[in-house]
């Protein structure tokens, strides 16, 4: 529901794909992502940053978090 809130989970549940860098609108995606990402490692426990360390992506670090 936060992310929602925050108008970020359409970069989790892929609503928002990730368009290639040559796109006009990449930077703001890139922007937005880095947004969820964000949000994400600040609310979860310290020690379960190390399974999402590698991710690039929100979408990522959530399903990673999922599993």
């Amino acid at each position: 529901m936060y992310l929602q809130r925050l108008r970020l989970w359409s970069y989790i549940d892929g609503s928002e794909p990730k368009p290639e860098e040559t796109h006009p609108t990449f930077s703001d995606w890139e922007e937005k992502d880095f947004e969820a990402q964000s949000e994400i490692q600040f609310h979860i426990a310290d020690t379960l940053m190390y399974l999402i360390a590698h991710e690039s992506t929100a979408k990522e670090m959530w399903y990673c978090l999922k599993e």
